[in-house]
């Protein structure tokens, strides 16, 4: 079937695609707010992976929203928990390992470009 010039290919939007678009058009600090509510359901703390005594200093958490760990995970210790955590759960993400593979919005940019 031919499209028209003037039709386009909407894709569907998802759970995390609509809450992406939502706090874009929010105000920067009822943005952070936010991810300050995301964080209150956090479960990076728990992983196998996460570092306490430089991830917890650092006030590194919710990688998923956030991105990869500044400095303090550096490898995968196993047993990743991501796709466990309410976070994950609440926002519909798709991938896991944030901590070391960035934030739900790269990683999907990056399957995009596969």
């Amino acid at each position: 079937m031919a499209m028209s010039a003037s039709t386009t290919c909407v894709m569907p939007e998802d759970t995390f695609t609509k809450a992406m678009k939502s706090m874009t058009k929010m105000p920067a600090n009822q943005a952070r707010a936010k991810v300050g509510e995301l964080e209150k359901i956090c479960v990076c703390s728990t992983c196998p992976t996460y570092t306490a005594t430089c991830a917890s200093k650092a006030g590194e958490s919710v990688f998923c929203a956030r991105g990869t760990s500044f400095k303090c995970i550096t490898a995968d210790k196993g047993g990743c928990i991501c796709t466990t955590c309410p976070v994950s759960k609440s926002m519909g993400l798709q991938y896991q390992a944030f901590c070391l593979m960035d934030g739900e919005k790269a990683q999907r940019f990056d399957a995009m470009l596969r």
